[in-house]
């Protein structure tokens, strides 16, 4: 009897015991919660702030881009396009245009966008963005065409103004036979092979340069 009433004296002293090293456990754990969750707030601002332009992906930062569609002029087969962007200080000139006789090709910008007339007299007088101190004739250096009749370039032109693209839109964009571009006259050929107006501009994802 007496061993037993000692078992049962120790078992409710153990349950007591248990009892306040959970309750202190719990005391503990609420007191620290405040704490904890502001140093989570804290780690989930400073994750924020910590980002910088530099961390950022330039290949997902958009680029406008104008396009205008050429055809050829006076029986010529010449097709393709002309697009100009925009980047900082510098327009970037990319042309692609096949059907071209093997020789070398004047590409130059006029300030009205219609290619309605047969020689393209309808595109008026040559233009630049204003600013450049470059002739309009020659800003674009002399393009050479492949023997397979392909002309490719990407020219990159100073844009000391840091004009944005809409300053192409609704002009036109010809391209020259020969060396030399001059303004255009009516009557004659003047030796223009394709003419296309720049439209709608798009947007695609740029590249850093």
């Amino acid at each position: 009897m007496r061993h037993a009433k000692f078992l049962r004296l120790h078992y409710h002293y153990a349950l007591r015991r248990k009892h306040t090293d959970m309750t202190k456990y719990f005391l503990h754990f609420i007191q620290c919660l405040p704490i904890a969750f502001a140093v989570a707030v804290l780690a989930s601002c400073g994750g924020k702030t910590a980002l910088t332009p530099a961390d950022e992906n330039p290949r997902e930062k958009k680029e406008t881009i104008l396009r205008a569609d050429v055809l050829g002029k006076g029986g010529a087969a010449t097709h393709g396009f002309v697009s100009v962007s925009a980047r900082k200080n510098r327009w970037v000139v990319s042309v692609n245009v096949t059907g071209v006789p093997p020789g070398d090709y004047r590409v130059a910008f006029f300030d009205n966008g219609n290619c309605s007339s047969p020689n393209a007299f309808s595109a008026g007088k040559l233009w630049a963005p204003e600013g450049t101190k470059n002739d309009p004739a020659t800003w674009i250096p002399l393009l050479t065409a492949e023997a397979i009749g392909k002309m490719q370039t990407i020219a990159r032109l100073p844009n000391p103004e840091r004009h944005g693209v809409e300053v192409f839109k609704k002009r036109s964009v010809l391209i020259f036979s020969g060396r030399q571009v001059e303004e255009l006259k009516s009557g004659v050929s003047n030796g223009v092979i394709a003419c296309g107006v720049f439209d709608t501009p798009s947007s695609l994802l740029g590249s850093p340069d």
